[in-house]
């Protein structure tokens, strides 16, 4: 199933028109039209459309919901994630900066 035919299946399931979509997403009707009939393959305005429908944007564009992306670290990763969590904005960015120049060097 592509773009078009998951943006038409989540307006039906929603009870919209593309009329009543492009009024409530603010995305011109003839791109959700494009869209859904496939002279149009992406659009910018995906996240739009996704919000308007209530749907994941992940799953409008690839077909796979973020929640069924499940992500698995060992307890090292996890113990790492936890700590540079704890940093602040400025500290976390510097960190990743040092993690950056260690990984070039190699």
């Amino acid at each position: 199933m592509n773009i078009g035919r998951r943006l038409k299946q989540a307006r039906k399931e929603a009870g919209l028109t593309q009329a009543a979509l492009a009024r409530i997403s603010g995305v011109n009707q003839a791109r959700i039209s494009g869209l859904e009939t496939g002279t149009q393959e992406q659009s910018v305005y995906l996240v739009e459309l996704a919000l308007a429908l209530g749907v994941d944007a992940g799953w409008l564009q690839t077909g796979v919901s973020s929640k069924d992306i499940k992500v698995d670290h060992n307890a090292v990763e996890k113990e790492i994630l936890s700590l540079i969590m704890q940093l602040s904005d400025e500290d976390r960015a510097r960190e990743i900066a040092y993690i950056q120049k260690l990984i070039d060097k190699s």
